[in-house]
């Protein structure tokens, strides 16, 4: 007789094989691709943490060598990995800070003119002229995935990042050993080399600085040689002085020679010492004080000492407060200062067009010693103060979110006696960080059920007093005026919500202008481009006071559609005949409007640039102040410290812009970098580029080997080809996506193809998702069909309507095909 039942348990073990195989071919697909890219994420977010070190590491050795003492920093040198059960890490990865070897730092062609204090010329030349031993500062990252982590070198006041074939300076920490007429060097002492996974305290310890000593040309242009590994970056800083030329670099020697085109400046020289340096005390002697006679000593200049909020939301003022006290101690000798009256102030936003000089000793009697520095106390003021307390307004509206700014404070007596400078710094947040605007008290005060005073031109989270419907209109770019005597004002509004608007009125609410009314007597006051119309007629016109007036014809936007809005002509006064007034040219002031959908109003608050027309084309340019034209933008081999809108289309190539770009047309960035974001109402083209911010179009965005640091945000399709987004991806129509990384979620209105990407967190598709190589951290969900081969899925992968196809990958949730709902 045959026994059947002795192959059952064979079966089984075979079974049993066969799953373990499944199960352990699945965890080495997530070890391979899934733990790779996770690492690299870790590792990216460390490398934007070491920046901000970095920049306070520099903001330290900077304070200390102008002011002495000691300021200890911490850097984190390596950063950990996310604990796994099934899979393996890597070592955590770690990081090196250390000091150059020692160079020369040499000023040449250049003599004392005057003595200072106790030193004559030939003194003063020795000790301050002449060379110098001085060290860079390096940070190097040994990261296991983020191949393309820059080195950040801290050199002679400059902090960067240096990608090899390129070098981006960190915000606010350009370079500060020229500027104007005056020169500043910190030499840096002492070995210093540390690596770890952790993190190391740097104490950077001065000597000085020099108080200002007055040199002059010996008959050739000074000039000062500069240990560096990287001229790139300096020739690009030093574009911010107009009377500064690179003269040369010596390759084998690391030296470049910058040659000064000024005769007279002032120099201060300082040493700092850090690791196991010692920074001597050559340099603090020189005090601008008259030669020691056996008599009374000469006491130091006013204290200076600043604060200011740790962050500041974008668009308020940072109000920095500052004690300026020339009193002192009698009793304590470290503690005396000369008791005479304060001569002035100054202040400066390191890196940003802001700071100006006051007078201190005959001030106003309302304490106001210009638009952006008052007088707290004494109030009243006086002539004799020898003490004071200042509140400085520092406008944040065109700085950046996330960056760290630094304001520099300095003070000067009667004497003419300068103490040393002190720094402060603050970091620009984001309003919506915290959920509330903070100063809509209860959100109806102006009867209009907006907050009245949001920076971005809308009533911000609250909706007629609560905080469930955002705005469904913003403001999109900066207006502009038109007419010959700019008294016309355009501007873009686009509707963000899901719902068609239909604008229905509008009042104009104030002006820092002198106008009174709009008025275009005989033709339309207001005109939307998308049809919409309001037309007072005759000597009618629009007063300037809050009240709405109803369009004639209203104006209606589709979800995501916008309109350009004209208002003619602003006038100061009434006029006569056909109510023709003096129009008031528009251009540097705010307007304040409001549209009306029903019954919700939205009130907008416009900063009126002064835009030139026509073309603008630059070539071998530098320039600090921002471009506003008319027309379109053409900028080759540039460095353009500043904002760029256009009407019209912008084109960059090679070039280095550190503000953001608005174009009422297409945008193309070719070999560039551009330090902020990127508005476009129509196309974006980005080849071998850098984005720092937010990278938007209104039509579609064509990436080739390029980056945004920011979100990514297109109405229609998006395609991609070996680049990165750092945050999220939005897309109104289709995309296409091969090779690189996405951080963020992924949404698009259409289909969505990608190949050998990593996508660190949703895809979503009202179309169809085609996934082929690499992965996606998050769930995966498309209306329609998705096909995913050879990939790491570490969320669910669902089909709302169609199937759920996969191929040599893994799915680490459930697969749903037919799924019904939405995603």
């Amino acid at each position: 007789m045959m026994r059947r039942g002795g192959d059952r348990a064979v079966t089984v073990q075979i079974g049993a094989v066969l799953l373990l195989a499944i199960l352990f071919s699945a965890l080495a697909l997530y070890q391979v691709n899934a733990v790779p890219a996770e690492n690299e994420v870790v590792e990216i977010e460390h490398n934007q943490e070491i920046h901000d070190e970095m920049q306070d590491l520099r903001n330290a050795v900077r304070a200390v060598g102008a002011g002495g003492g000691s300021q200890p920093t911490t850097v984190t040198l390596g950063t950990q990995y996310p604990t796994r059960t099934l899979t393996a890490n890597p070592p955590p990865p770690a990081g090196t800070l250390e000091t150059s070897e020692a160079g020369s730092l040499e000023i040449e062609n250049a003599e004392v003119s005057e003595r200072v204090g106790e030193y004559d010329e030939s003194q003063l030349e020795a000790l301050v002229l002449g060379t110098h031993d001085t060290r860079t500062l390096s940070y190097e990252p040994g990261y296991n995935e983020y191949r393309g982590a820059p080195t950040t070198r801290i050199e002679h006041s400059l902090a960067f990042n240096d990608f090899g074939d390129a070098t981006v300076v960190l915000p606010g920490a350009d370079q500060r050993l020229v500027d104007g007429d005056s020169i500043t060097v910190v030499l840096l002492e002492g070995n210093l080399s540390a690596t770890s996974t952790g993190s190391v305290t740097v104490d950077p310890v001065a000597d000085g600085p020099t108080d200002p000593v007055p040199i002059e040309s010996d008959g050739g242009p000074i000039t000062i040689t500069l240990p560096t590994e990287t001229p790139a970056a300096w020739n690009e800083t030093f574009a911010d002085e107009s009377d500064v030329t690179v003269d040369s670099y010596d390759e084998t020697a690391g030296a470049l020679t910058i040659e000064l085109d000024g005769d007279e400046y002032d120099l201060q020289v300082s040493r700092v010492a850090v690791g196991d340096g010692d920074p001597g005390s050559e340099f603090g002697g020189v005090e601008d004080r008259a030669p020691s006679t056996g008599g009374d000593e000469t006491l130091p200049g006013p204290r200076v000492s600043p604060t200011v909020d740790d962050e500041v939301e974008k668009g308020d003022d940072a109000t920095v407060t500052v004690e300026l006290d020339n009193r002192g101690d009698p009793s304590d000798p470290d503690d005396r200062r000369g008791g005479v009256a304060l001569l002035e102030a100054d202040w400066d936003l390191e890196g940003e067009p802001q700071g100006e000089t006051v007078e201190m000793t005959d001030p106003p009697s309302d304490g106001s010693l210009s638009d952006s520095v008052e007088l707290i106390e004494p109030s009243g003021g006086g002539n004799e103060m020898s003490y004071a307390e200042l509140s400085i307004e520092v406008d944040t509206s065109g700085l950046e979110v996330g960056e760290t700014y630094t304001v520099s404070v300095g003070a000067a007596d009667t004497r003419g006696i300068e103490e040393a400078r002190a720094l402060v710094s603050f970091e620009v947040i984001d309003d919506e960080d915290d959920g509330d605007d903070g100063d809509d008290g209860d959100n109806g005060d102006d009867g209009n059920g907006d907050d009245g005073d949001d920076d971005n031109g809308d009533d911000g989270d609250d909706d007629n007093g609560d905080d469930e419907e955002p705005s469904n209109l913003e403001v999109v770019g900066s207006p502009w005026t038109t007419g010959d005597d700019h008294s016309e004002v355009v501007f873009t509004v686009r509707n963000v919500g899901e719902e068609s608007a239909e604008i229905d009125a509008i009042s104009f609410d104030s002006t820092s202008s002198n106008a009174e009314n709009v008025n275009n007597a005989g033709s339309n006051e207001v005109t939307f481009s998308v049809g919409g119309s309001l037309n007072k007629g005759g000597n009618d016109r629009i007063p300037i006071d809050g009240e709405p007036a109803s369009l004639d014809e209203s104006a209606t936007l589709e979800p995501g559609e916008m309109t350009d809005v004209t208002a003619e002509e602003f006038e100061a006064d009434q006029g006569q005949g056909q109510g023709r007034g003096d129009r008031i040219d528009m251009r540097e002031h705010d307007l304040t409007l409001t549209l009306y959908v029903g019954d919700e109003s939205h009130q907008f608050e416009l900063e009126i640039p002064n835009w030139t027309a026509g073309d603008v084309t630059l070539s071998d340019h530098w320039q600090s102040d921002d471009i506003y034209t008319t027309g379109s933008v053409d900028i080759d081999n540039s460095d353009i410290e500043a904002d760029v809108h256009a009407v019209e289309e912008i084109s960059i190539t090679s070039s280095w812009i550190s503000g953001h770009l608005e174009s009422g047309d297409s945008v193309d960035v070719d070999d560039s970098d551009v330090g902020s974001d990127i508005h476009a109402v129509g196309s974006v083209s980005l080849s071998t580029a850098w984005i720092g911010g937010t990278l938007e179009s209104d039509e579609s965005i064509d990436m080739d080997g390029s980056g945004v640091e920011g979100d990514l945000r297109s109405a229609g399709s998006v395609d991609m080809d070996d680049s990165d987004v750092n945050n999220n991806l939005e897309s109104g129509g289709s995309v296409d996506i091969n090779g690189g990384d996405v951080g963020g979620d992924v949404y698009a209105t259409e289909d969505i193809s990608a190949s050998a990407v990593w996508i660190g967190g949703d895809l979503e598709s009202d179309g169809t998702i085609e996934i082929d190589g690499e992965g996606v951290g998050g769930d995966v969900c498309a209306v329609n069909d998705v096909t995913i081969t050879d990939s790491t899925i570490e969320g669910n992968a669902t089909s709302i309507s169609g199937e759920v196809t996969t191929t040599e990958s893994w799915v680490g949730g459930t697969e749903q095909s037919e799924a019904g709902g939405t995603c």
